[in-house]
């Protein structure tokens, strides 16, 4: 559910936090995958791989 979108979100966030972007993207994407409905996932992954450098 919805839940598991949002404890996704605060792993992703936290990975970028810390500066493990490929770790966050990998994260997001998966994520991104699994919760394609959920708007903040998309966001966070855009993020992610922007930080990511990809």
């Amino acid at each position: 559910g919805s839940e598991d979108a949002h404890l996704a979100s605060i792993r992703i966030k936290a990975e970028l936090a810390q500066g493990k972007y490929e770790e966050a993207a990998e994260s997001a994407a998966e994520a991104s995958e699994q919760f394609e409905g959920y708007f903040p996932v998309q966001v966070l992954a855009i993020e992610a791989l922007r930080s990511a450098g990809k």
